[in-house]
């Protein structure tokens, strides 16, 4: 029996494989989306939520961050574009708001992303040890990942359903949510 015969013999077989590989699709789109975006010399960005102004921080950190305005104010800014050359870079951005970023350039912050004080604990105590439990901080991470959307004043886990609607409404602000890019400092 051909391949052709074995698809045509089972319709539900092909429908339930296309089903998974576009959930896995899906899966992957959130997954990049996550705080894995790529990191550079120059760090990441990140946002004073005390001076309500956008800052440039070394990658690699578990927010809330000391910002420049105080103490643990500083969380993970994912900052967008819809396409080539809306991303400006830090020297125009950094120091504005995300009021002031949407009005004048054609960039956007799509969401703000922290732990949960007790995630932070755990990860930040996992990182000291010689040899981390791998598995047990990628729990701590998926329970104490927290995001929020511009002018919400609620944080919400993000692998909740809230929480991924509010990372897939950053896609949804292009026209094109192929289009989105994420703007790197």
């Amino acid at each position: 029996m051909g391949i052709r015969e074995t698809l045509n013999t089972h319709p539900g077989l092909v429908a339930g494989t296309a089903i998974v590989l576009a959930l896995l699709a899906v899966g992957v789109l959130v997954w990049s989306a996550a705080d894995r975006g790529p990191t550079f010399a120059g760090g990441m960005y990140y946002y004073d939520m005390e001076a309500d102004a956008l800052f440039v921080a070394e990658p690699g950190q578990f927010p809330p961050i000391p910002a420049p305005s105080g103490e643990r104010a500083g969380v993970r800014a994912h900052v967008f574009g819809c396409g080539p050359g809306d991303c400006p870079g830090a020297r125009r951005l950094a120091g504005k708001s995300w009021q002031q970023i949407e009005s004048e350039t054609d960039a956007f912050v799509g969401y703000f992303q922290r732990y949960s004080d007790e995630a932070q604990r755990f990860i930040t105590r996992a990182m000291d040890e010689d040899d981390p439990p791998v598995d047990q901080m990628q729990q701590a991470e998926a329970r104490g990942l927290l995001v929020r959307a511009p002018g919400d004043t609620e944080w919400v886990a993000q692998h909740s359903v809230r929480g991924g609607q509010i990372v897939d409404q950053a896609a949804q602000r292009c026209d094109d949510p192929r289009s989105l890019r994420r703007c790197d400092p």
